[in-house]
């Protein structure tokens, strides 16, 4: 029996890969006008013994620490309230919108 030889394999011929098409750039979507963002206004700097006056009451700060405050609000000259205690970032909102006004600054 003669030997049968294999005939070579065709290779399909080489394309070159297909390319996405091109898709027209899309515009970005509109968006409302940004307003500029508040900016916090300046920290009030608490410092132990300040008076703060407003309309009705006054506030006087006690202790201070690292992110909480110890004041006494009260009514009248006296300070008989108990002490209460609060972040300096909510209390300095709550004395600039009650238009606080620091009486007696800490005596040194």
């Amino acid at each position: 029996m003669p030997i049968q030889q294999k005939s070579p394999k065709k290779t399909p011929a080489k394309t070159p890969a297909k390319t996405p098409a091109k898709t027209p750039a899309k515009t970005p979507a509109k968006t409302p006008a940004k307003t500029p963002a508040k900016t916090p206004a300046a920290p009030i700097a608490f410092e132990t013994g300040q008076i703060w006056e407003m309309a009705e009451s006054n506030l006087r700060i006690g202790l201070i620490g690292k992110t909480l405050v110890h004041y006494k609000h009260y009514r009248g000259a006296s300070p008989r309230a108990s002490v209460s205690l609060a972040n300096k970032g909510e209390l300095s909102q709550f004395l600039l919108k009650n238009k606080a006004v620091l009486v007696a600054a800490a005596r040194i």
